[in-house]
């Protein structure tokens, strides 16, 4: 490669992850343009590159390779795709960097690398855990011989998973048993093949299996016991786990080497020239070590967040460490360290850990081709917390149900009903709304669309709500009951809120989320008034109970799923609420003949404090949630520092922190809700046995089966 140009980059997929490596890719502007994104999806190229100001985007491969103006591709595409997106590159000599894992089967790596090999091109897979911080000082220690062979590695990875505790299900790595470790699993996994070379045998337990779909199993805990090349390896692998853990320890000849991924640490234990105080002297200098990894990783978050400095996060920096590795190489000439080949090596251990899994009895749901039939009520977001009571509540009543689903192939257990017409759509698709509600009588709005930015608020929920009115307005205005929050209040005082209380006058001070609401409110009120729409609107409070999140921000800031810091001193009742009552007020609102009041809050009437609740939450687990309690001002005066930062640094859109959003969240406001049971007739749970029982029980822990099986490569 001329080395006094360029290397003319594209990035092939448009996902989340392109974000992290586009940040690293302009780390190394003096080397590297990125000159194109790729994604069959061309208008989410387009945006991504009109974002990220990238010159060109294209729909396809071909495209790109038509126009004849890139070297390398950063592919990062579900890793279903990989080999078929990889191959066409390979093939026209243009380098790949595939993301992990570099294909599904051994054979399907095989036939990257001999892809590679005829178009002359290098072939790198994503291993950035063998570049995280703590690892690159062990293989240091490992190249200036203080280790000696290492002969054992320890791993263990208990990380949470995010898409499991939401019941996301869709994802590619909740499709097979086997997904989660090719998914996951090569973090650990290339750290081992680097230390201790290629998997002979591996022996594998599993336990913690849940049914997330019906025919389709998930496992939380992994055990792999591997005997490699060069040594012996043990990992645990907790998708899903709760406590954060991400360690690795390697057993040498002359020293024990211990990385904590998390922290940022790395200690050294060596043999020393003392008889009698070896283990002291080991234990001090390993205390020393793991001081020194606290301080530089307290200072170096500074430095980061003031921009003097790289992000120190291991993740960040595996990131830069892996894409710069194969620039690097490419410059050079020569194979990069992340090989294809080691690739291969860490997708042989991955087949060897699952090829005793059977394939998932789970098939896509094909939903019953039913009629259009007479007082339909469709329901938006039935996928959800509230929608998963709501749509049993309805049809234990006998009311003929629609719902609007992106994936009707996934449908959860709750929706297979055959009674229930299925329809495929979101709230982005006019053309698909104006279908789902033709026809139905009422229509509940449950669904919500989230964002990090206003903007993406304003395309996302409001676009969405503006959408399914506009829907109900063209097809013969059924009601609609848009379901919002109580965050639409100012609730910093001490007067009862009540339906008649109006929303927060400075939705502009608030959280994206409750000015997003308040503007839902406000076009659907101004749609109602203007063209008739029949509109009432329930505002819930803090929702709880099966099938929800027991971590609840209305209790305060969960750092942890059992440590919270409180929004003050957690002894004001919270405005709780059961998911199942609120599903129950949603269905007396459907089947009212006359709705006589538009605007409705659903609280419960047992209001428990912070405190009180994470005592119980703490009974229910069995385990020790801890609840801090913070003042206001502290919780300001932090946000004020924050804000100073931002300022400092010219971090864009840094607005002064608002007292009103900060002390809304304490959710001091009492809620007098007899309005809307009088309108409706509704009762929520009253006894406190039950109430406990639902909110907090239903998250008890359940015992799991395991199993294991041992595999072995032949010879």
């Amino acid at each position: 490669m001329n080395l006094k140009s360029k290397t003319r980059t594209a990035l092939v997929g448009a996902g989340f992850i392109a974000d992290a490596h586009l940040r690293a890719l302009r780390e190394l502007r003096s080397e590297v343009e990125v000159v194109a994104v790729v994604d069959v999806d061309a208008q989410r190229a387009r945006r991504f590159a009109e974002a990220q100001k990238i010159a060109r985007h294209y729909g396809s491969a071909e495209e790109l390779l038509a126009a004849g103006e890139v070297d390398a591709v950063h592919v990062m595409v579900p890793p279903e795709l990989h080999a078929r997106a990889a191959t066409p590159f390979l093939a026209a000599g243009v380098h790949v960097l595939l993301e992990k894992p570099l294909a599904l089967s051994v054979a399907e790596a095989e036939g990257l690398l001999a892809a590679a090999q005829r178009g002359g091109a290098r072939l790198a897979v994503n291993h950035n855990a063998t570049f995280y911080p703590p690892f690159r000082r062990l293989l240091d220690d490992l190249a200036a011989r203080r280790l000696g062979a290492v002969r054992h590695v320890q791993s263990i990875v208990n990380l949470p998973l995010r898409q499991l505790s939401a019941g996301d299900f869709a994802h590619w790595m909740f499709r097979h048993p086997k997904n989660i470790l090719f998914e996951q699993g090569p973090h650990p996994l290339s750290q081992i093949v680097r230390l201790l070379g290629r998997a002979l045998e591996v022996e594998t337990l599993r336990s913690g299996k849940r049914e997330l779909l019906p025919g389709l199993d998930f496992y939380t805990s992994w055990q792999l016991a591997i005997r490699c090349e060069r040594g012996t390896a043990q990992l645990y692998f907790g998708p899903g786990g709760a406590m954060p853990t991400n360690r690795l320890v390697a057993l040498g000849e002359d020293a024990i080497a211990e990385c904590d991924f998390l922290a940022d640490g790395y200690a050294l234990r060596e043999k020393t020239h003392s008889e009698f105080f070896e283990g002291a002297l080991q234990s001090a200098s390993a205390a020393k070590q793991w001081k020194r990894a606290a301080r530089a990783m307290r200072t170096g978050y500074m430095l980061s967040t003031l921009k003097l400095r790289p992000s120190c996060d291991p993740f960040a920096a595996g990131m830069r460490g892996s894409i710069a590795s194969f620039h690097q190489a490419l410059r050079a000439g020569h194979e990069p360290e992340c090989s294809g080949a080691s690739g291969r090596d860490v997708v042989s251990l991955c087949e060897l850990a699952t090829q005793d899994l059977p394939a998932p009895t789970f098939r896509p749901t094909k939903p019953a081709e039913l009629p259009p039939r007479a007082a339909e009520v469709l329901v938006l977001g039935a996928s959800g917390f509230i929608g998963r009571h709501l749509v049993r509540r309805l049809r234990r009543a006998g009311h003929p149900l629609r719902v609007l689903v992106r994936k009707p192939g996934m449908l959860p257990e709750h929706l297979r009903d055959p009674e229930i017409r299925v329809l495929a759509g979101d709230l982005a698709d006019p053309r698909a709304l104006r279908e789902a509600v033709a026809g139905v009588r009422c229509v509940v709005h449950l669904a919500t669309g989230m964002g990090n930015t206003w903007q993406e608020m304003q395309e996302r929920m409001i676009a969405g709500a503006e959408n399914v009115a506009r829907a109900c307005l063209e097809n013969g205005k059924p009601r609609l009951l848009f379901a919002s929050t109580i965050a639409v209040y100012d609730l910093t005082g001490s007067s009862p809120v009540t339906e008649q209380t109006p929303l927060d006058p400075h939705p502009e001070k608030r959280s994206l989320y409750a000015r997003a609401k308040i503007a839902c409110e406000q076009l659907l009120q101004r749609l109602a008034a203007e063209q008739g729409l029949e509109l009432a609107i329930l505002r819930p409070g803090v929702v709880i109970g099966e099938g929800g999140m027991p971590n609840h921000s209305g209790v305060g800031l969960w750092l942890h799923d059992t440590r919270v810091i409180g929004w003050g001193q957690g002894k004001t009742p919270l405005p709780l609420v059961l998911g199942s009552d609120v599903a129950e007020a949603l269905a007396l609102a459907v089947e009212a003949r006359e709705l006589t009041l538009r605007s409705m809050n659903l609280v419960g009437d047992l209001r428990l404090g912070a405190r009180e609740y994470c005592s119980e939450l703490s009974r229910a687990l069995q385990r020790d949630v801890r609840y801090q309690p913070c003042a206001l001002w502290r919780w300001q005066a932090d946000e004020i520092l924050r804000w100073l930062v931002k300022k400092a640094i010219r971090r864009p859109n840094a607005t002064f922190p608002s007292w009103t959003d900060l002390a809304t969240r304490a959710l001091r406001s009492p809620f007098d809700c007899s309005e809307t049971k009088s309108a409706l007739g509704w009762q929520p749970e009253r006894d406190r046995q039950r109430f406990v029982a639902q909110a907090f029980d239903v998250h008890a822990s359940r015992a799991t089966a395991s199993e294991s099986s041992s595999l072995a490569l032949s010879s």
